[in-house]
């Protein structure tokens, strides 16, 4: 999407400045949210419970601050909503550190 790609742009030039010019300092902060979401399918003849499923979905955001000559630039980006397999603390684990985003 055109926001995916903005950020990916952003990140490049974060990237390209720090090759040319050491920061002073950089902090990220990641923050995340899983929730069920209902889905419900309509299929002729099939009984309610097998129309309406809930997925587990976690969203995150990024913060990034980059110090360059003591002037301090904030980033905020937004990971894809992702489904997850399960709320278990390895699968929540698994998706914000090492999922192909």
């Amino acid at each position: 999407t055109v926001h995916m790609e903005a950020q990916a742009a952003l990140l490049g030039a974060i990237l390209r400045r720090a090759q040319k010019q050491e920061p002073d300092w950089a902090m990220t902060r990641l923050v995340w949210d899983e929730t069920g979401e209902k889905v419900t399918l309509s299929l002729a003849g099939a009984p309610p419970q097998v129309q309406n499923s809930v997925w587990h979905v976690l969203i995150a955001r990024i913060r990034i601050l980059v110090s360059f000559n003591k002037c301090v630039y904030s980033y905020r980006l937004t990971l894809p909503a992702l489904v997850v397999p399960s709320t278990s603390a390895a699968a929540i684990h698994y998706q914000l550190h090492h999922h192909p985003w």
